[in-house]
């Protein structure tokens, strides 16, 4: 079964995940490419105004308002949610208190393009429901061993976002992307996926390859800054021999998705049914990188590591 690959890539190397020259190109048909198919306060509905990237507004205590900044922060830089063909994409983020003090929540969400989400988003705390579209997770008030849960609409067209999640505190924060089919929706696959730093400079991901099964890995970085970001990467083979090279850039605010394949243009690689081991080094100037990555083969999807270098 085949997956529609447009969650992986968006559509021309001039739009972002039209971003080279200016940004990294992303198609939407390539984040799934061989897999057919990706807070409010206490009592309120949360609404909010597009995303700007601050974190004011979480505040320190158990209100829903504050005017202090948050201090943590972690960034989700892959949402999928929605349809792409015969399948649907559906995100859930967990946002858990296991602290001895409650804590405010809120959150920026945005498009591939760094611009504000128009996404839906449904939320859940304390048996309370909410919602937001606009971008922006109003200030919420999670109480000690509360959950916070954040879920994109499965009723959509196919859409990806990226988000900055912060809290007045630590919280745990966990993602998990369901792959279903749109008609019945039976699961397909689903993996639970870590949030990133968002000070990424230097780091690797390893790479899996087998050309038959169509099993690949694909990634998605976000530059989570306010300048442009320039991105030097490096693709080497079990011995540690370059294979490719390349350099982009990374628009302020802008989030790329992409398969190693396309990314360092490989084309029809050989091998067959044989297992190849490789990895890939990313470099840049900008300590404001966030990033992921997932392996694909038909329908499944795992998690890959992405270990920090400095």
């Amino acid at each position: 079964m085949r997956i529609d690959t447009r969650i992986w890539k968006t559509a021309a190397m001039s739009a972002v995940i039209t971003l080279i020259a200016g940004a990294f190109v992303m198609r939407l048909d390539d984040w799934s490419k061989g897999i057919n198919s990706e807070f409010v306060v206490h009592g309120q509905t949360a609404t909010g105004g597009g995303g700007s990237g601050s974190t004011a507004g979480c505040g320190t205590g158990t209100g829903a308002t504050g005017g202090s900044t948050a201090s943590f922060s972690r960034i989700i830089p892959q949402i999928a949610v929605g349809t792409y063909g015969p399948s649907k994409y559906i995100t859930t983020i967990q946002v858990i208190n296991v602290g001895s003090a409650a804590v405010n929540v809120c959150g920026d969400f945005f498009k591939q393009d760094g611009t504000a989400s128009v996404t839906s988003y449904s939320t859940l705390v304390n048996n309370v429901s909410g919602s937001f579209s606009a971008g922006t997770l109003a200030a919420t008030s999670l109480p000690v061993n509360g959950v916070l849960v954040i879920t994109g609409a499965s009723d959509v067209g196919g859409q990806v976002n990226w988000a900055r999640l912060s809290a007045s505190g630590s919280v745990i924060i966990n993602c998990v992307f369901e792959l279903r089919d749109a008609t019945t929706n039976v699961l397909k696959s689903r993996v639970g996926v870590a949030p990133s730093v968002d000070n990424l400079r230097q780091f690797v991901i390893p790479r899996m390859r087998n050309v038959a099964a169509g099993f690949d890995v694909g990634f998605a970085i976000v530059n989570t800054g306010t300048t442009d970001a320039v991105l030097n990467a490096t693709l080497r083979d079990s011995n540690g021999v370059s294979l490719r090279t390349k350099t982009v850039t990374l628009g302020a605010k802008a989030q790329t998705a992409i398969f190693a394949n396309e990314f360092f243009g490989l084309g029809a690689e050989t091998g067959g049914a044989t297992t190849s081991h490789a990895y890939m080094t990313f470099d840049s100037s900008s300590p404001a990188l966030a990033a992921i990555a997932l392996a694909f083969e038909g329908d499944a999807q795992a998690s890959f590591p992405v270990t920090q270098l400095q």
